[in-house]
């Protein structure tokens, strides 16, 4: 105990350890925000990381402690990125590889900025049989985090031509990109400031980036699969083994799993829907990754109205009139577990409750993009759901078009 207390004492004396716990509560809360309540206050909060972080580096005492700092950017600015860039429009698999162009380039700029090459930041062949075990592992952990979190294929059938392209983005986009930041660039800078714990630290700030997936189960899962990671990369000096664990875990994931019968048992029957997320962790719950292109909106096709009977003075007896027969309702079936449904068809309205995977919804309503439903009921009132998280059952011309509330 007493030994405890003097680590828990020497640690509040070291300022470089304060500002980095302080940086990770404020990255979780920032987390926490953008997925439990709205998006537009964690933005805020992970933009007021950004620019402390900026202010705190150009004024560090030492060198180590400005790489530290630096390296530390790249937390809020993945989040920021991942909130930013619109999806509408192209498809999820290609938003992972723009998300990824403007992180490698700051990546390639901090590192020379700091004094890293490729090679000091693990890009080598060290002990390469052994990077290979490692790598395999990524088959284990894919399977695992997929009984965790269950999620929707990227892809609509599981056939060579539509695993290879999405396969390799994972792998380049999530894969290397992450393993350089984390356990490349953020892990080496922290172990030279924080000394053996920093391992621990860059672990958990790798667990709190996944917080939007809405499982705590997960978090403590990727805490564990991050502590890995950072032993081989402590022990070896080399990424190639965990970014091929990390490429594969992704695929088995979002890719290969939920496809298998034994893991899902709706593959077995019926092919699984394709859910494009928006970059919103509370839209979806896809926050890590990221497929064929979003279904296009729908067109109102004008329907031409019967016209009106008029009277006429003729004794001839009508027919027997016919019921005319039932017209099959239009509906919504949720596609994934906590989606939210909001007042109006964007992500800057209020959040009016969440729906669950296989309930379905009568539709009334559609806005002009198409993209946005407007179901019935949630809590006793209608609500607008994004297009993308759901199956429509009926024909969708005959929905009206609906104007939304004003923001």
């Amino acid at each position: 105990m007493r030994l405890f207390r003097s680590r828990v004492r020497s640690f509040c004396r070291d300022p470089l350890w304060v500002a980095a716990t302080l940086y990770l509560v404020g990255v979780t809360s920032a987390e926490l925000f953008t997925t439990y309540t709205d998006p537009r206050i964690g933005m805020l909060t992970h933009c007021l990381l950004l620019v402390t972080l900026v202010f705190h580096a150009f004024r560090a005492p030492d060198r180590e402690t400005q790489s530290l700092l630096v390296s530390l950017l790249f937390a809020p600015l993945i989040r920021i990125l991942s909130l930013s860039l619109p999806l509408t429009r192209f498809p999820l698999m290609y938003w992972y590889l723009l998300t990824s162009i403007p992180l490698f380039v700051s990546l390639f700029v901090t590192g020379r900025a700091l004094g890293f090459s490729w090679r000091n930041l693990g890009l080598n062949l060290r002990r390469w049989p052994l990077q290979l075990l490692v790598a395999a592992s990524g088959l284990l952990f894919g399977t695992v985090e997929y009984l965790i979190l269950r999620p929707v294929p990227l892809i609509q059938a599981l056939t060579w031509a539509n695993l290879w392209w999405p396969a390799l983005i994972l792998l380049f986009s999530t894969g290397l990109l992450e393993e350089m930041l984390f356990r490349g660039l953020i892990q080496r800078t922290a172990e030279a400031g924080l000394g053996r714990w920093g391992m621990l630290y860059v672990a958990l700030l790798f667990g709190v980036l996944h917080i939007g997936y809405r499982s705590f189960v997960d978090v403590a899962f990727v805490l564990i699969v991050g502590l890995f990671f950072g032993w081989i990369v402590q022990r070896t000096r080399s990424l190639i083994g965990v970014t091929l664990a990390h490429g594969l875990t992704n695929v088995m994931l979002f890719l290969v799993m939920p496809f298998w019968s034994w893991a899902n048992p709706l593959a077995a029957s019926d092919p699984l829907p394709v859910v494009l997320p928006t970059p919103t962790a509370i839209e979806a719950r896809v926050p890590t990754a990221i497929a064929p292109s979003p279904t296009p909106p729908f067109t109102a096709t004008p329907t031409a109205r019967p016209p009106t009977p008029r009277a006429t003075a003729t004794a001839t007896p009508s027919a027997t009139p016919v019921p005319p027969s039932p017209t099959p309702p239009v509906e919504a079936v949720v596609l994934a577990d906590g989606v939210n449904v909001r007042a109006g068809p964007a992500t800057s309205y209020a959040v009016v409750g969440r729906v669950d995977s296989s309930e379905s919804y009568a539709i009334v309503g559609r806005n002009a993009g198409g993209d946005w439903w407007l179901i019935c009921c949630v809590d006793e009132q209608e609500g607008w759901i994004f297009g993308e998280l759901i199956r429509v059952e009926g024909n969708p011309e005959r929905v009206p078009v609906v104007p939304g509330p004003a923001p």
